[in-house]
């Protein structure tokens, strides 16, 4: 019986230890990445917002714009020269915009600040 318990707490034991490594993502929380969403999930934007916060992982760069997502969604972040990387993680304050631009995006960021996470 003594050995059974033990097989069952060492069980227990390694599940936590397991969770504890795999991060919030194990718990239903954020992208995995351990970046985003921030104060404003993506999903939730509506254009012409202003005074948003979004966090997210940058995803994709090119002349004029960056892709960051948050988790929750896509936001196309209007900028004139990308100083972040795929990979980067970024908070974007500014004002939400209708989509558009021919971008996977779910809404357009036009920032005021941007960041590193």
């Amino acid at each position: 019986m003594q050995t059974q318990t033990t097989r069952v707490y060492g069980a227990l034991v390694a599940l936590v230890v397991l969770s504890a490594f795999a991060g919030c993502s194990a718990l239903g929380g954020g992208s995995g990445s351990g970046c985003g969403p921030g104060d404003s999930k993506i999903e939730n934007l509506e254009p012409q917002t202003a005074d948003i916060s979004i966090e997210g992982e940058v995803t994709q760069t090119r002349t004029g714009l960056m892709i960051v997502d948050d988790g929750t969604g896509k936001a196309s972040v209007m900028v004139t020269q990308p100083d972040y990387e795929s990979g980067d993680c970024v908070v974007v304050d500014g004002r939400a915009h209708t989509g558009g631009m021919g971008s996977p995006a779910d809404i357009v960021i036009a920032p005021s600040n941007i960041t590193s996470a």
